[in-house]
């Protein structure tokens, strides 16, 4: 195989690549709560490149506030936690979600890690408030506030 034709193809991989773990880190719409729809062809090589997982216990480097057990948050009206979540070392090919669902109205903010930075109010889907937050591979602080009521808020869940 010609050398010229080996680099080219190997520019046109890396490219591709690059496009594809772009794509899967872009942030969910805002609008309408869902990931846009990538190209098939991007969503067949992204999940051949990188690995989409929820947040894990190793993931979660503290938690700040008043709450001592990061899977089940419980909050009075007003009151706030922070997860901080860690960076991943830059090799690897992971994207995380933390999920957040709770039966009362609460709300999560990215500090950093976050472009926007902007609070996300709780969703209602299937009769329960969730929101599932995108972490970067640089790590965010996650602010949950409980808003009107004290809440109890879960992490993960199906």
């Amino acid at each position: 195989m010609n050398p010229r034709v080996f680099f080219v193809l190997l520019a046109v991989l890396v490219v591709a690549a690059y496009v594809a773990s772009g794509l899967s880190l872009t942030r969910r719409d805002q609008a309408t709560d869902a990931r846009p729809d990538p190209p098939a062809w991007a969503q067949g090589l992204g999940g051949r490149l990188v690995r989409h997982r929820p947040v894990q216990d190793a993931d979660i480097q503290a938690l700040l506030g008043a709450c001592p057990d990061p899977h089940l948050l419980t909050l009075g009206a007003g009151q706030g936690c922070s997860f901080v979540l860690r960076a991943l070392p830059q090799t690897s090919a992971v994207t995380r979600d933390l999920r957040l669902r709770s039966p009362q109205p609460f709300q999560v903010q990215l500090v950093y890690g976050d472009l926007h930075g902007t609070p996300e109010p709780a969703k209602v889907k299937d009769g329960r408030y969730d929101v599932t937050v995108d972490v970067s591979r640089n790590g965010a602080q996650v602010i949950v506030t409980c808003l009107q009521l004290p809440c109890s808020v879960q992490q993960g869940g199906p």
